[in-house]
């Protein structure tokens, strides 16, 4: 069933991967990363109530509690639904077990939808991240869209081309 997901997934037939993908997480959630997908997808279709309980059904299957992106998920689905306690919950789950650039990213995201741009700018400039380095990409993606929602677009353009001139 998960196979059968995946295929149905990839060529964009999201019905028939939801029906696969729940028939194999009825069947073991243990086995598979059908959870996860789950949450993917629903994630993506704005079903976030859904995203939200996939994505803590992955955390109990074969993953584990090592899944970054179950955590990511439920803090976009959480935040989505105004549950911030929940939001906040899988940030900090994400700032113990995966990649600092991630869950600052993922609290940057958060703060920009709960308080505005100026919040968000502050948790990236106090997270100390180097955003030159190539493995905090997102965190000046994300950047580079807030200064641009506060009218800073050559600050955000000076920003990108510092991590250009580092990173060809």
């Amino acid at each position: 069933r998960y196979l059968a997901g995946v295929a149905a997934r990839e060529i964009g037939d999201l019905d028939r991967a939801i029906s696969e993908f729940r028939e194999a997480v009825r069947a073991s959630n243990a086995e598979t990363h059908a959870a996860l997908e789950l949450a993917r997808i629903h994630l993506q279709r704005g079903d976030h109530q859904q995203a939200l309980s996939f994505a803590h059904q992955a955390l109990l299957g074969r993953g584990g509690l090592d899944q970054p992106e179950a955590y990511v998920i439920a803090a976009r689905a959480a935040t989505q639904l105004d549950r911030p306690e929940i939001a906040r919950s899988s940030i900090e789950t994400l700032r113990e077990f995966g990649p600092l650039s991630v869950a600052t990213r993922e609290l940057a995201i958060f703060e920009r939808e709960r308080s505005g741009p100026q919040q968000a700018l502050k948790v990236i400039e106090i997270s100390g991240l180097d955003l030159t380095d190539t493995a905090n990409v997102e965190v000046l993606q994300q950047l580079a869209e807030i200064l641009s929602a506060l009218g800073r677009r050559d600050e955000a353009l000076l920003k990108i081309d510092a991590a250009l001139a580092r990173n060809p």
